[in-house]
C-alpha cells in the first residue's frame, strides 16, 4: 500500500540532539516522496518550514499524563486520517491509547522508553544494567542502586510511566531502531513486532565536507554531548592529564555534571587546556570536529548509537571510544578504535597514537570517509519505507 499521510507525535522540532535532527530529515524525506505530514508536538522549537500543531501535556507520562492531551490528539487524527502514525517521542499513555485505531509506529531512541532510570547504567556501581523491566527489581535498583532520578518520589513515577507504555505495546504495528543492541532490549521486554533496524544517515547537509589534514589541524581532541556522568565526561580530566601538555580539549555542552567537571579539571590545574563551549548548533559542532584531531566517547551506559561518531567520521576525524551499547556496530567500519568499557588508560593510549602519529590518524582519518556512503539519506529512505508501506497494508 502506497502512503500518502503520515502522522508524526514528536516532543518538540527543536535541534537538541540525535534524535531532533533525525526527525528534521525524517521530515525531509516524506516530503521528497509526495507524502503529506501532519506534526503534532508540545513544542513548536525552531519550526522552519514545518508548522506542528501544538499540543499541550503531549510528552508528559506517569502521574503528570494529561488525559485531554489523548483526547485533542484523537480529534486532530481524525480529521487528517493517517495512513501511519510515527511517534518519535511521547511518555503519555492517554496519547498512546488514542493511537490504538491507526497504524502506528514507534521510533525507539532512548532506553527511556522500556527503562525507569532512563540510561541503563547503575550510578552506585559504575554498572551498566543487564536486567530488562520488571517494577519490583527496577524500584529496587532505582533506590538502591542510583540508576535514575536521585529523588525519591520520582522513582515511583517512573516506574508507572514504563508500565502503562509497556501495558500499550501491543498497540504498536512495529518499532524502529538505529542498533541491534536497542532491538534486543526490545525483544527482552517482550515485543514480538516487526522491528526495522536499520543504521541512522549522517545529515545530508554535512555529506561532503571540506577535509583537512592531519599538519593543518589543532592539536586537540573534542567531546560533544550531554555533561551527565553516564557520558563519561568525568573521566575527561584523566585522559587530557595523560596527553602531551600540548593537546587541548574542547567540550562542546552543558549537563548537571558540568560543575564536577570543572572541579576535577581545576584540581588537576587543567584549565588552561581545556576548553568549555556550552551547546553549539549542528553547523558549529561538525566545523569543531573537522579542526581537530580525534573526537572521544567514553560513555559509561550503554549508547542506543552514537550518531556524533558517524558525524566526526565524516569529517575525516578518527573517533576513540569505549566499546559499549550500540558503538561497536559501527565501529569497525568507520575507523573507530575501541577501548575496553570504563578503561581510561586504554582510552587515553589510543587517542595519545590519534594524536601523534601521522600515520595511524591517516589510515583511520581515510577509512571513515571511504565508508560513510552506506550511511546515506538515500539508502535509509528506500529501506524505510518499503517497510512502512509492508506496516501499512
Amino acid at each position: 500500500m502506497k502512503i500518502q499521510r503520515v502522522a508524526i507525535v514528536a516532543t518538540s522540532l527543536q535541534c537538541l540532539g540525535g534524535a531532533e535532527v533525525f526527525l528534521h530529515c525524517l521530515l525531509d524525506i516524506f516530503q521528497a516522496h509526495g507524502i503529506e505530514v501532519l506534526v503534532c508536538a508540545q513544542d513548536p522549537g525552531d519550526r522552519g518550514q514545518w508548522k506542528p500543531t501544538v499540543i499541550a501535556g503531549l510528552d508528559l507520562g506517569g502521574a503528570m499524563a494529561r488525559p485531554d492531551a489523548g483526547h485533542e490528539l484523537a480529534h486532530v487524527l481524525g480529521q487528517f486520517r493517517p495512513d501511519v502514525v510515527w511517534v518519535n517521542s511521547t511518555n503519555n499513555h492517554h496519547v498512546l491509547r488514542a493511537l490504538r485505531h491507526y497504524r502506528t509506529v514507534r521510533f525507539v531512541h532512548s532506553h527511556g522508553y522500556y527503562c525507569p532510570g532512563q540510561v541503563k547504567y547503575l550510578r552506585a556501581t559504575g554498572q551498566c544494567c543487564q536486567i530488562s523491566y520488571n517494577p519490583h527489581r527496577c524500584l529496587i535498583r532505582l533506590l538502591l542502586l542510583r540508576c535514575g532520578d536521585a529523588r525519591p518520589w520520582r522513582h515511583l513515577s517512573e516506574i508507572s510511566r514504563v508500565r502503562r507504555l509497556m501495558e500499550l505495546k501491543t498497540h504498536l504495528a512495529g518499532l524502529l531502531v538505529a542498533s541491534q543492541h536497542v532491538r534486543s532490549e526490545l525483544r527482552r521486554t517482550g515485543h514480538d513486532q516487526p522491528i526495522f533496524c536499520e543504521p541512522l544517515f549522517v545529515d545530508p547537509a554535512v555529506t561532503d565536507p571540506p577535509f583537512i589534514p592531519f599538519d593543518d589541524r589543532e592539536d586537540a581532541i573534542l567531546f560533544a554531548g550531554r555533561l551527565s556522568p553516564e557520558k563519561g565526561c568525568l573521566l575527561l580530566p584523566s585522559l587530557v592529564h595523560g596527553l602531551s601538555n600540548s593537546t587541548r580539549l574542547y567540550v562542546a555542552g552543558t549537563g548537571h555534571a558540568e560543575h564536577r567537571l570543572r572541579e576535577r579539571i581545576a584540581r588537576l590545574g587543567l584549565q588552561h587546556r581545556v576548553t568549555f563551549t556550552g551547546w553549539l548548533d549542528r553547523s558549529t559542532t561538525l566545523s569543531l570536529m573537522g579542526r581537530v584531531r580525534a573526537t572521544v566517547m567514553p560513555s559509561l551506559w550503554p549508547e542506543p548509537f552514537g550518531l556524533s561518531g558517524l558525524e566526526s567520521a565524516t569529517m575525516g576525524t578518527p573517533v576513540a571510544a569505549f566499546s559499549v551499547g550500540g558503538i561497536p556496530e559501527w565501529a569497525r567500519e568507520t575507523g573507530t578504535t575501541l577501548a575496553p568499557p570504563k578503561n581510561i588508560s586504554a582510552l587515553t593510549a589510543t587517542v595519545v597514537r590519534l594524536v601523534s602519529d601521522k600515520h595511524t590518524w591517516h589510515l583511520a582519518s581515510q577509512t571513515g570517509r571511504q565508508t560513510m556512503s552506506q550511511y546515506s539519506l538515500t539508502n535509509y529512505s528506500t529501506k524505510l519505507l518499503s517497510w512502512l508501506e509492508q506496516i501499512s497494508a
